[in-house]
């Protein structure tokens, strides 16, 4: 397996270009791009380490693209992604928001 020194790299780039948005603080998504990045990136060596540096790129870069989206949603979206980042966030933020958009189709 190669190093993951190079991805990791690259996704610390990619989130400091991570533009701050208004759903963040409400549902404890950290502001700083730093510590949202190495999050995302332990969290997916641990969860898909053993797939490879694939894998763990692939879960990076969904992560890094849903904490993107989820910054962006209205303010009235606000108590279903607390609900959604409470329950799921152990599971990375890709999933956090899928769970926002299935709960605002449902409502």
């Amino acid at each position: 397996m190669r190093s993951l020194a190079i991805p990791v790299a690259l996704a610390l780039a990619w989130a400091v270009a991570l533009p701050s948005g208004q759903r963040a603080d409400a549902a404890g998504i950290p502001d700083d791009p730093a510590e949202i990045t190495q999050e995302i990136i332990m969290r997916c060596m641990y969860d898909m380490g053993e797939f490879g540096e694939i894998g763990v790129q692939a879960c990076v870069k969904a992560d890094l693209e849903a904490v993107e989206a989820l910054r962006k949603y209205p303010p009235e979206a606000g108590r279903v992604i607390d609900r959604c980042f409470q329950s799921q966030w152990t599971r990375g933020y890709a999933v956090v928001r899928q769970c926002v958009d299935a709960g605002l189709r449902e409502e």
